[in-house]
């Protein structure tokens, strides 16, 4: 069996080697790895870091100019020429026997289309914490689950598993997805998303994937100015995904909850810059608490303490 790895990059050379290296740990001789590196106009010396894989043919290296991260993972997809594709972010790395766990429950039940797991979750130096590894509810571990199912479930309990870099998924069904790269940064999230749409999934017990969090992505803590463009970047890359739900013919079900998804994320945005105004809470009591969600959905998502005016907020913070 062949398999694709591709592994989205801007200027992250100082992890990539440990990323590309961490992928052949554990395989099997019959199954051929294809590691497809797609880097998104990286500043730094990354394509210098990977001269020694590509002379050697062990990466296929694709440069384009900076278009952000759907973009990157689309091209990726494209590129691919295995039978299952995993998903790689440069700045994270597998653990052994990830490649060869995942393709025997793909060979095990024909009806998948998708199969993660909890990521392990590791963080800087810096920042003085212990591994931790994602906590995912015993219930949806090591079966298969319909996808859109497993969907209904992440998102009426504002969970989501099994993207990012525990990502896999048959190249038959990411191929058929539709893409803007608008997505930017929730490429990982558009890409499940779409793919649990499209069969089954399974979500194994053990940890199989490194996170890590660290000063120079979004998961550390940024600056002010990196927080701010965050802000900005993911409310459109949330709109964006909206919109292809909208505009791809998906069950109202899904267009609904990710409605609320995407005005809860909006007034966060606006109540951590204190611009929430009275019109943005009437927005979003329409948009939202009359769409005939449940209490317990509305719940999840703090829906009602959205309705909190900021001077009344900050009155309590003091």
């Amino acid at each position: 069996m062949t398999v694709s790895v591709l592994i989205p990059t801007f200027n992250y050379a100082h992890y990539i080697y440990e990323a590309i290296s961490s992928i052949r740990t554990g395989i099997s001789h019959d199954i051929i790895v294809e590691i497809i590196v797609v880097d998104d106009g990286s500043t730094d010396n990354t394509k210098k870091r990977l001269e020694t894989f590509i002379e050697t043919g062990a990466v296929r290296y694709h440069h384009q100019t900076n278009s952000g991260k759907a973009a990157a993972t689309r091209k990726g997809i494209e590129l691919a020429t295995g039978d299952i594709i995993f998903n790689l972010d440069a700045d994270d790395y597998f653990l052994p026997g990830k490649i060869v766990n995942t393709i025997k429950l793909f060979e095990q039940y024909p009806g998948l289309v998708h199969v993660a797991g909890p990521a392990k979750i590791i963080y800087d130096i810096e920042m003085d914490r212990k591994p931790e590894s994602e906590n995912i509810p015993s219930t949806l571990l090591e079966k298969p689950i319909k996808g859109d199912d497993l969907l209904r479930f992440f998102f009426e309990n504002k969970l989501l598993f099994g993207g990012g870099s525990t990502f896999a998924a048959r190249a038959s069904a990411l191929k058929q997805i539709k893409w803007d790269d608008a997505v930017d940064m929730y490429a990982d999230e558009w890409l499940l998303i779409a793919t649990l749409m499209k069969g089954d999934s399974y979500l194994m017990l053990e940890p199989l994937s490194v996170w890590r969090v660290h000063g120079n992505n979004y998961s550390g803590k940024p600056s002010l100015e990196k927080r701010i463009d965050k802000q900005l970047r993911m409310e459109k890359s949330s709109a964006a995904i909206l919109s292809l739900l909208e505009r791809g013919g998906y069950p109202a079900w899904l267009l609904k909850l990710y409605q609320l998804k995407h005005e809860v994320r909006r007034l966060v945005w606006l109540e951590e810059n204190r611009q929430k105004s009275m019109s943005d809470m009437v927005r979003f009591f329409r948009n939202s608490i009359l769409a005939g969600h449940s209490f317990h959905v509305l719940h999840r998502y703090h829906a009602f303490n959205r309705l909190i005016p900021d001077w009344v907020r900050k009155t309590f913070k003091d």
